[in-house]
Parts: structure tokens; C-alpha cells; sequence
């Protein structure tokens, strides 16, 4: 479905894309959901946008409707585990405002690049860029 939206955007009069996804996305992955975003980042990178922009970040944080048990013990663990242990450190939870932040700043870039991929604390960067 995004990458059907991504081929409607791409023949309309839009210059960049942007793209929120996992930040363990690898499409030789053998776990459903990690495979099929790698398999996104990599068909929309074939498109012909003027910019690409993929933004990774781990487990969102914010206000939900409803719950979700798997993201709120990765929350907590998040928070606990990755001071602690510097290669968990980009699984550190992220909130939903910054990188709804993210993505605009990335949307206004100057372009300087077809395709740049945001790793969670490029993300953070990018949520303070003016």
C-alpha cells in the first residue's frame, strides 16, 4: 500500500517523499515486518523523486488510543536498558512529536541529495534543524 501511494505521488507534481519506518528494515531479513519495510526502502529508492527521505527511528512514544503491550514493555525497556548499554542505544524510544518534526524538516531540505536514510539520533538532529 505505501509503495502503491509512493507510484500515485511519484507521477503527480511531488518533489519528495517521505518515509517513516523501522529502523531494523532489512529486506534479506527473515522476520515479516523488518523485511517488508527493507523491501520498501529499497523499491521506493527506484523512483523517480527529486528526493527521498526515510526516517528511522525506534519505538514511538506519545498519546495512543488504543494499547499496545509489545511497544509499551519496549518503552520501559527501552528507557532502562539502553543508558546502560551503548549498542542499544538507537532502540531508545523516541516521541512521535520529534519525529513528526523530523519529517517536516526533512520535507524542506534543500535536496542537496536524492536520498538520505535518518537513524534515530540523525533524527533527533534533524527535529532541531530551522
Amino acid at each position: 500500500m505505501i509503495f502503491r501511494f509512493s507510484q500515485i505521488t511519484e507521477s503527480s507534481l511531488q518533489n519528495v517523499i517521505i518515509s517513516k519506518h523501522n529502523n531494523s528494515a532489512d529486506p534479506s531479513s527473515k522476520f515479516f515486518y523488518p523485511r517488508i519495510k527493507g523491501e520498501l526502502d529499497r523499491d521506493v529508492r527506484k523512483l523517480p523523486f527529486q528526493a527521498v527521505r526515510i526516517i528511522k527511528p525506534s519505538v514511538l512514544v506519545g498519546e495512543r488510543q488504543e494499547k499496545r503491550m509489545g511497544e509499551s514493555l519496549s518503552v520501559v525497556l527501552g528507557n532502562l536498558l539502553a543508558p546502560l548499554i551503548p549498542p542499544l542505544k538507537k532502540y531508545r524510544p523516541i516521541p512521535a512529536a520529534i519525529v513528526a518534526q523530523a519529517m517536516i524538516n526533512a520535507a524542506t531540505d534543500k535536496f542537496s541529495q536524492k536520498f538520505c536514510e535518518y537513524e534515530l539520533a540523525e533524527v533527533f538532529e534533524l527535529a532541531q534543524e530551522i
